[in-house]
């Protein structure tokens, strides 16, 4: 039995990478864009609520968004989501009352970023 020439390989071994990098790539940005929603879906949930106290289910989608930007900030922390996820991160917090932990996201953007694009609406939080 022959054995197979390094040239036959090659194009599976390339396609095998491709395949692994795009996939990869895939739930990196799938977790940036579910982040995003339930963000969306928590302020909805909030507008809806006639109390000053943090819908049940706006808490639940705000919590969704710090599981999943935090999951952006711990595993890919180069990535060039970082300055949105901490923004995120520190909107979802205030959205569930918590200004103590907001507070501290919104510094650690402006420490990390200075030149986002999230900086003014991230004081514009520690303000309110």
């Amino acid at each position: 039995m022959q054995t197979p020439r390094w040239g036959a390989l090659r194009p599976r071994l390339l396609a095998l990478v491709l395949l692994v990098a795009f996939v990869a790539g895939c739930a990196y940005y799938n977790t940036f864009y579910l982040a995003k929603r339930y963000y969306r879906d928590g302020q909805k949930a909030e507008e809806g609520s006639l109390s000053d106290a943090v819908a049940p289910d706006a808490a639940a989608k705000y919590e969704a968004v710090i599981r999943q930007c935090n999951k952006i900030l711990v595993d890919y922390p180069k990535s060039k989501w970082v300055d949105d996820a901490t923004y995120l991160m520190g909107a979802a917090m205030y959205g569930k009352h918590d200004f103590s932990g907001s507070i501290k996201r919104m510094d650690d953007l402006q420490t990390k970023c200075p030149k986002s694009p999230f900086v003014p609406e991230a004081r514009l939080i520690q303000g309110l």
